[in-house]
């Protein structure tokens, strides 16, 4: 069987699951509501939001057919393929919150068909993984604390007072509130 990126996944949007796969569905398939609960359906999520689940369906789609997958083992697939996935394509090269937000956009996309959801346990733990894994290039250096010293200094160079108030005054008041209140907070 030859199969193209377009017949993996994205082939079945927004239809019935085939009944030849013996995977349980847990949500209804979008066809199985009225055309008026399909268009407000259609809606449930913002655009961006909808062009970014179709970028990682198609990514999924590109690492499948790679890694030698078809659409009888993709539609759904199964939780060795997701964890296999997720360890070729995230693991090491992303945070762990962008695959987990890549993961909910594929889970999303596959419910939204009426397909059951196959990331349990060993999806859980793959993403400990990547939790760990993380690239430097990934990880935000830590900001100092406020001390003592950046309030002298606030206090020296910030123009505080009460005689003469002015909107430059009363954001450099602010300022200063701001980081007392952050002096207090750590201590």
């Amino acid at each position: 069987m030859v199969m193209h990126r377009s017949n993996l996944v994205l082939s079945a949007s927004y239809s019935t699951p085939d009944r030849r796969h013996s995977h349980a569905t847990t949500a209804a398939s979008i066809q199985s509501y009225s055309s008026s609960t399909q268009s407000i359906l259609k809606h449930a999520y913002s655009e961006k939001t909808r062009t970014r689940m179709w970028g990682m369906v198609e990514q999924f789609n590109t690492w499948a057919l790679d890694a030698g997958h078809n659409e009888d083992t993709c539609s759904p697939p199964s939780e060795e393929i997701l964890v296999d996935y997720v360890a070729d394509t995230l693991a090491g090269h992303v945070s762990v919150l962008t695959a987990r937000t890549h993961l909910h956009l594929l889970k999303i996309h596959w419910e939204s068909k009426g397909w059951k959801w196959q990331g349990t346990q060993q999806l859980i733990l793959c993403l400990k993984a990547v939790k760990r894994l993380v690239p430097p290039s990934s990880v935000r250096k830590h900001r100092a604390p406020v001390s003592v010293e950046m309030l002298v200094l606030l206090c020296d160079n910030l123009e505080l007072g009460t005689e003469n108030i002015s909107p430059k005054n009363q954001l450099h008041t602010a300022c200063f509130a701001v980081a007392l209140c952050a002096l207090m907070r750590l201590s």
